[in-house]
């Protein structure tokens, strides 16, 4: 029942965004956005289906997803501290020359051009972490799909603990690395979910995972430049935050 209402509302919403095609002022990059939505959507129609299989190919599924996860979160998580090796120039350049083997000739230029991989905190520039991604911020919500399996498996009594330990930490600082302030708020809002739905039905071991885990995140997410880069998301005067709340009271 959940994955019928789950596809209804997916489905209700891609129609909804054709929709509002009409009334766009810029046509084509609306179209655009639909377009990207509607290719995206059917991905999850194919993971129902999985969902619906066999207990064993479930789990396949979501091994394969957070171990390719991983990967991908370890590679964002060097990419990050070489510039501390070399320099963020260098790494900046060195994705701008694989940006067209990546995302392509003309989105590579796009990606480019895009701001979006540095962060200023504390007088001083920061290349973000991306991994294979265009921006940081598709790179966190990709973070974001990975880390509630990999939080199920250190939960779990039948999987290797070691292993998922390590995982998650690694994932835990790809996220960070990425200084997406929307990850942030994610990463927290499903651990506070999590609390109030699922606490009540852990045992007492896996409690103990679950606080460390919250008072770990809780931790990191003070120190500076992230406990900086997360309160910025509250500040009146962020440009980032003025914009998107022009852009909310527009649109009621």
């Amino acid at each position: 029942l959940f994955l019928e209402t789950v596809g209804f509302l997916l489905i209700s919403f891609i129609l909804f965004a054709g929709f509002s095609l009409f009334y766009a002022e810029q046509g084509v990059f609306g179209a655009r956005k639909f377009i990207y939505l509607a290719s995206v959507a059917p991905i999850y129609f194919v993971v129902r289906q999985i969902l619906g299989a066999s207990s064993g190919a479930r789990r396949a599924f979501f091994v394969l997803q957070v171990r390719v996860g991983v990967v991908v979160a370890v590679l964002g998580s060097l990419q990050f501290l070489l510039q501390f090796i070399v320099s963020k120039e260098l790494v900046a350049r060195g994705m701008a020359l694989l940006s067209p083997f990546l995302y392509g000739d003309n989105f590579g230029a796009l990606v480019v051009q895009s701001a979006s991989w540095f962060v200023r905190l504390g007088g001083r520039d920061y290349f973000r972490a991306i991994s294979v991604f265009p921006d940081p911020h598709t790179f966190a919500l990709y973070l974001g799909f990975v880390i509630p399996p990999l939080f199920a498996f250190l939960l779990s009594k039948k999987e290797k603990s070691k292993t998922y330990w390590l995982g998650f930490m690694g994932s835990l600082l790809a996220l960070l690395f990425t200084f997406s302030r929307g990850g942030y708020l994610s990463l927290l809002c499903f651990l506070a979910w999590f609390a109030v739905f699922g606490f009540y039905f852990l045992q007492r071991s896996q409690r103990l995972i679950f606080i460390s885990v919250v008072l770990g995140c809780c931790a990191a997410l003070l120190l500076f430049p992230f406990g900086t880069r997360l309160l910025q998301a509250f500040d009146p005067q962020e440009r980032s935050f003025t914009d998107r709340a022009a852009i909310m009271a527009q649109g009621v």
